[in-house]
């Protein structure tokens, strides 16, 4: 193949690599990076959510608690009248 011809095709190649890969590799990549985002908030938000319903079980559970306690406390108070 002739040098010349054989430029041409590498420079036509080129061209095409700028024009079409390049600007769409640049789209993935802050396509990758948007949604890498969303993931670390996502994921934020599931933990802020587990430990919400942690503390509240946690309240649900000592008030409870807290309620047998003080039956308890009545009963053992009523056998002693």
């Amino acid at each position: 193949m002739p040098a010349d011809t054989q430029s041409r095709i590498e420079h036509n190649l080129d061209n095409a690599v700028e024009i079409k890969v390049k600007p769409l590799a640049t789209t993935i990549g802050n396509d990758v990076k948007a949604h890498s985002g969303a993931q670390v908030a996502s994921t934020d938000l599931i933990v802020r959510r587990v430990v919400q319903v942690g503390q509240e079980t946690a309240a649900v559970v000592k008030t409870q608690t807290l309620d047998v306690v003080h039956r308890i406390e009545d009963y053992g108070q009523n056998l002693t009248r």
